[in-house]
């Protein structure tokens, strides 16, 4: 039996991450003005309630088309990708639901205001930014480490109901196959693929004299 926990968990960070950004815009809309402030951390940490046309950390201001037509494009690729394969690795499953949720919040915002709400600002930073902005660049950290620092990767992902670099249980690799056993290796295409069936070569018992033979030796 499979084990689905990364898939559990890029689902769960997923729709957290896309809950949490769009709750706390939510409770900025209702009790801050525009452009209001409050000071969370002395000349270090403040809440500011700004609007934002642009994509994350402010870029791309005034391009809401685009903004809409790429984070879609982007949030159906990050969808396809986790359905289609089944992610072994923790990290990389909570590196994709935290840019799958971060994503989707502020997906949310300009199909349905036109703009981003920010109100996250770091003294140290230049421009505001919000929890699905922290969602997406956290998610793209963990990735960037998982790609870069952890070695093979081939075992982090595989087709549903196939491992990558195995066959499907019950099947036998070609190379431990007897000589006169096909195992039910088929090659109805131009690859060939593994069948359920086996089909047995026959298997010569004895040998049996040819004639010339039987003749050359009366002579």
């Amino acid at each position: 039996m499979k084990k689905r926990g990364p898939e559990t968990l890029l689902w769960l960070l997923s729709l957290s991450a896309l809950f949490g950004d769009q709750i706390t815009k939510f409770m900025v809309e209702r009790n801050m003005e525009l452009y209001s402030s409050i000071e969370i951390l002395d000349g270090f940490f403040k809440l500011t309630y700004v609007k934002n046309t642009g994509a994350a950390f402010g870029i791309f201001k005034h391009s809401l088309f685009f903004l809409i037509i790429a984070t879609g494009i982007m949030i159906i690729a990050i969808g396809v990708a986790a359905f289609i394969l089944s992610i072994r690795s923790s990290l990389l499953a909570a590196g994709f639901g935290l840019i799958l949720g971060g994503a989707m919040g502020n997906f949310i915002d300009r199909l349905r205001m036109g703009y981003v709400v920010d109100f996250l600002h770091l003294s140290l930073w230049p421009t505001v930014f919000n929890i699905a902005d922290v969602s997406v660049v956290t998610g793209a950290i963990l990735l960037g480490y998982k790609l870069l620092f952890s070695g093979s990767h081939r075992s982090d992902f595989a087709g549903k109901g196939l491992e990558i670099g195995h066959l499907p249980e019950g099947k036998t690799e070609r190379k431990d196959l007897p000589l006169d056993d096909t195992a039910g290796y088929q090659r109805g295409t131009d690859h060939g693929q593994w069948g359920d069936q086996k089909t047995q070569l026959p298997v010569e018992t004895g040998r049996k004299d040819h004639p010339d033979d039987s003749k050359a030796e009366t002579h």
